[in-house]
């Protein structure tokens, strides 16, 4: 039977061990530099990988994908989902997909946000501009709308307080955050 925390157990522990033998074997600084990227976006919720990057060279330390997971995993820990996912936009698909679970957790975050901050009876908010802050497509929005009972119309999104305790974190299960299906053997391979 397929278990999803033992999958995720045994790709960290792959990775980690990639690491050392690239580091090791002082592999090319790009290969090094996107292996620690997905190191680090993979495990947000550990201080593992944060420690790890602190002792990388400088030169990797400071490249672009170190940090701009590590700032990722910064905005993940505030609950900052506007410039988490703001981010997010601007990283491969494949670190996209890395970090996928996290994505997951954070769009729920939002929606409990915003179902606090615009709580009205007359108020409504666009759908596309929830679509464009959460990186999610309208259909993707308008279902998820719907499984957390939160009332959508044609445009707009009307948030409730109320809707709070309908919320889980099951509830935005297999969200289509990142097109992690659409992904092709030649997106993975064109990263390395």
């Amino acid at each position: 039977k397929f278990d999803p925390q033992i999958n995720r157990s045994h790709l960290l522990e792959c990775i980690k061990s990639l690491l050392i033998l690239q580091d090791s074997n002082d592999s090319h600084c790009d290969e090094r530099e996107q292996m620690g990227a997905i190191y680090i976006l993979s495990n947000l919720s550990s201080p593992e990988p944060r420690a790890w990057a602190v002792n990388l060279p400088t030169n990797l330390r400071n490249s672009s994908l170190i940090r701009k997971s590590l700032k990722l995993g910064l905005f993940w820990r505030e609950n900052n989902f506007v410039g988490y996912f703001r981010l997010l936009r601007r990283l491969s698909p494949v670190l996209q997909a890395a970090v996928h679970r996290f994505s997951e957790q954070l769009v729920l975050t939002g929606l409990k946000v915003y179902s606090v901050a615009y709580s009205s009876a007359n108020c409504k908010y666009p759908v596309i501009k929830l679509t464009e802050l959460l990186t999610l497509d309208r259909s993707t929005v308008k279902d998820l709308c719907s499984r957390l009972n939160i009332v959508t119309d044609t445009d707009h999104v009307r948030f409730q307080k109320g809707d709070l305790k309908n919320f889980t974190d099951s509830s935005t299960e297999h969200t289509a955050v990142v097109r992690v299906n659409d992904l092709t053997r030649d997106d993975v391979m064109a990263q390395f």
